[in-house]
């Protein structure tokens, strides 16, 4: 009796290997979401970072802005008083 070709597989030994792919395929696909959710998480955190560092640029220009106009109306004052003791 000569077999030919044709590879004898027990039941159980199919399920197993069935259960094991599932098993890892689970894994794969939680790793895959696992990774999925951190960089996600990370890109969070670098948006909200330039996000702070754009609001923390935008406060500084702001200020100086506002010390620059407080300084020429100083200037402009002292040389009104100046002027004016002048002509006095």
């Amino acid at each position: 009796m000569v077999k030919s070709g044709i590879i004898t597989t027990n039941v159980e030994e199919m399920n197993f290997k069935d259960i094991l792919m599932d098993r890892r395929n689970k894994a794969m696909s939680l790793l895959n979401l696992h990774l999925n959710v951190s960089y996600f998480n990370i890109n969070i955190h670098i948006q909200k970072d330039e996000a702070k560092q754009r609001e923390k640029t935008r406060k500084i220009l702001a200020h100086e802005m506002r010390m620059k106009e407080e300084f020429n109306r100083r200037r402009n004052q002292d040389y009104q008083h100046m002027l004016y003791n002048i002509i006095r």
